[in-house]
């Protein structure tokens, strides 16, 4: 039963993230490829507005548990 939702977690996260690139000092101009792809590529600026605009959003409690997941690899990798 633990296992099988750990997996169920896991693909929420898989499906809810998403991979973003910045490039800073940037004009970025969005094609209708750019929209169809699973990376976003962006100028930091324009990041809030990307987020606030997209459609999946996480709990409170799995924003958490993904932060809390990141700063240990973080503080694992120093």
């Amino acid at each position: 039963m633990r296992r099988r939702r750990q997996s169920q977690k896991k693909r929420i996260f898989r499906d809810a993230l998403k991979k973003v690139v910045l490039f800073s000092g940037c004009r970025i101009e969005p094609t209708a490829e750019s929209k169809q792809s699973d990376v976003w590529v962006l100028n930091p600026k324009a990041l809030p507005a990307f987020i606030a605009n997209s459609q999946k959003r996480l709990s409170g409690e799995d924003v958490r548990l993904v932060a809390f997941h990141l700063s240990r690899f973080v503080r694992a990798s120093d």
